[in-house]
């Protein structure tokens, strides 16, 4: 009886405060068929991007009125901390993605950026080589999200500029 009459208030809280649990599909439906080309750089960002629109069942076609045209991305890192000997200790590193939205005859230039602290140790260089890898997959992975997130309004705004 205890444990139904909190379930109860839990739910109700919930409800009043207007908490929703989180759609999985990024993409509003008349969003879901989308041209994408890309550069030879981008290459690896436009592969977690298809990756992440299978999962939102995005169709990714030729013949498509709605064009995603990546640009190009790039690293730049940024000295955060150094050891007492001198050597570097932290890195800010700031990715940014420069790709463009066309909708019919608009065309909207669009820029991701994400950052995010890498720390360096001198004295495993091996395993940080493929540490940074990966955290660069997971910056290009939280880019392809940020881009699906705020497609529909900057959908919106080239229907606007038609």
């Amino acid at each position: 009886m205890m444990q139904t009459g909190f379930i109860v208030i839990v739910v109700l809280f919930l409800a009043s405060c207007g908490f929703t649990p989180r759609q999985a599909n990024l993409v509003p439906q008349e969003l879901r068929q989308l041209t994408l080309t890309s550069q030879p750089s981008t290459q690896a960002f436009a592969e977690s991007l298809r990756q992440l629109g299978m999962v939102n069942d995005l169709v990714w076609s030729s013949e498509s009125s709605i064009r995603l045209r990546l640009k190009d991305e790039k690293v730049t890192r940024r000295l955060l901390s150094v050891f007492a000997s001198g050597q570097v200790a932290e890195y800010e590193l700031n990715y940014t993605l420069r790709y463009q939205l066309s909708v019919n005859s608009a065309s909207i230039p669009l820029e991701i950026t994400i950052l995010r602290d890498y720390q360096d140790d001198p004295k495993q260089v091996l395993a940080k080589s493929l540490e940074l890898e990966l955290i660069m997959q997971e910056l290009r992975g939280q880019a392809a999200e940020q881009l699906l997130r705020t497609l529909a309004v900057n959908y919106e705004t080239a229907l606007l500029m038609e």
